[in-house]
């Protein structure tokens, strides 16, 4: 198959792309065949469907990259590093159609958006002070198209159908259940994969790097853990009461 016959045959994958595990397997393994002969090409496509496709596509793209670019690292690391390339340097741009200044798109992929880019944080896909300046962005957007409506200074000239309607709520759904299932899985960095790590590997971490590898695991219980509430004092009172005898804290 010839460039030009793989970028046809990918721009179709592209089109019929959903949110159900197997078309999102099979535009990956695409992908990834082609990421040694022209990852480019590839990558281009990515790129054009995302600027022409309607607001359910995008995100469904989004989450294809999420497939290939984090989950499919340890078991094709030369084929994925090609593209974190690509995706390093335009991740910006596909955010920026995800997610798009002044119109509904943005409050509608601001969540899954928002899941995205802090997955690829805790599992160390991207910098860091990227993704957080594109969680900024997404987030003021959502904000200023939600405060705009409110004004009344927004108005709804698309037509969406129940069908349409319906389609995007199945596939939220399925899209959130895939991050829940991923969610467990620790980057190869993590503290865990330390411990179980060969010495060999271990051994060639230096101060920094365990550090790194501490702060990580922290950074993860922080971003799942809930602020304190007024569910929590009672729980501490229940505490201190049974242990010690006393209701006060």
């Amino acid at each position: 198959m010839d460039p030009f016959e793989v970028r046809m045959e990918y721009l179709e994958l592209l089109k019929r792309l959903n949110a159900s595990e197997q078309s999102i397997r099979r535009t990956v393994d695409f992908a990834l065949k082609y990421a040694a002969r022209c990852p480019d090409d590839i990558w281009d496509c990515v790129m054009t469907e995302c600027a022409k496709a309607p607001p359910n596509t995008r995100i469904n793209i989004l989450f294809m990259l999420n497939a290939f670019l984090a989950d499919d690292y340890e078991t094709n690391p030369e084929e994925v590093a090609v593209y974190r390339k690509l995706a390093v340097r335009d991740l910006p741009a596909i955010i920026d159609m995800v997610v798009p200044r002044d119109t509904w798109d943005a409050a509608l992929n601001v969540t899954s958006t928002k899941q995205i880019l802090q997955s690829w944080n805790t599992k160390r896909i991207f910098d860091s002070n990227l993704l957080a300046s594109l969680l900024r962005t997404s987030e003021e957007r959502a904000a200023s198209v939600r405060e705009r409506a409110h004004l009344g200074e927004m108005r709804d000239t698309t037509p969406i159908s129940r069908a349409d309607v319906i389609r995007r709520i199945e596939e939220d759904r399925e899209r959130h259940k895939r991050l829940r299932e991923n969610g467990w899985v620790l980057p190869a960095m993590s503290f865990l994969y330390a411990l179980e790590a060969p010495k060999t590997q271990t051994e060639s971490l230096t101060s920094s790097d365990s550090i790194d590898v501490h702060m990580l695991d922290f950074e993860q219980q922080w971003e799942t853990t809930s602020e304190l509430n007024e569910d929590d004092h009672d729980y501490m009172r229940e505490e201190n009461s049974h242990w010690w005898g006393t209701g006060t804290g």
